[in-house]
């Protein structure tokens, strides 16, 4: 049986890898690629071609912020480990669900589909990539102004709510990558344009 100590080692390394392989693909090509976060399934796939400031520290400025997040998430999850020393400086829960995960956890909640994407009661929840100037200007107050503050906290309630659904490794694995690439946008991409998806062939030459 999982732990929560051995599934937060998990979601911690696929966090770690996709950090490191965005700033590896900014040294290398002076851009990164990353698929727009969309679950509508009728939606067309788009790229986010973003410039990354690059320069130390903000590679493991990056990560350490990753995992403080990730460490948040499974605390306000209920997952925290029951052996965690109360001297460790990482996020006290209360307040980090203040910031990163109200209303989630208000009571009101977000109702689940089968397929662990999650419909939108009102504009109680920004879903990825489709989000109100209100919920925006609201993000922006959270954890700081960038093109991606609501798509960062929409990552965070959804890793946080699909913890809680006991959801299989890999669709946490999924979500924690995407939690990843929205945090390290919303704090070090310095400029941004979508595009339409490359097709396979395309990709696989670029």
């Amino acid at each position: 049986m999982n732990t929560a100590s051995s599934v937060s080692r998990v979601l911690e390394t696929a966090a770690l890898d996709r950090i490191r392989a965005l700033f590896d693909e900014q040294a290398r090509r002076g851009e990164v690629r990353v698929p727009v976060w969309s679950y509508g399934l009728d939606e067309p796939d788009q790229v986010f071609v973003c410039r990354l400031s690059a320069a130390d520290p903000a590679h493991s400025a990056a990560e350490s912020e990753c995992l403080d997040l990730i460490s948040g998430i499974f605390a306000a999850a209920g997952l925290a480990e029951p052996d965690r020393d109360p001297r460790d400086d990482r996020p006290d829960p209360d307040r980090f669900a203040a910031i990163w995960l109200d209303p989630l956890l208000d009571g009101q909640g977000v109702a689940e589909s089968g397929d662990y994407g999650f419909s939108r009661p009102g504009d109680e929840y920004c879903v990825c990539g489709a989000y109100t100037p209100e919920e925006k200007a609201a993000a922006d107050r959270r954890i700081g102004i960038s093109n991606f503050s609501p798509d960062a906290i929409a990552h965070a309630r959804r890793l946080c709510r699909l913890l809680q659904l006991d959801a299989p490794m890999p669709i946490l694995q999924h979500a924690v990558i995407d939690l990843a690439e929205s945090l390290t946008l919303h704090r070090h991409a310095l400029s941004c344009t979508v595009i339409p998806a490359p097709a396979e062939s395309e990709s696989q030459n670029d």
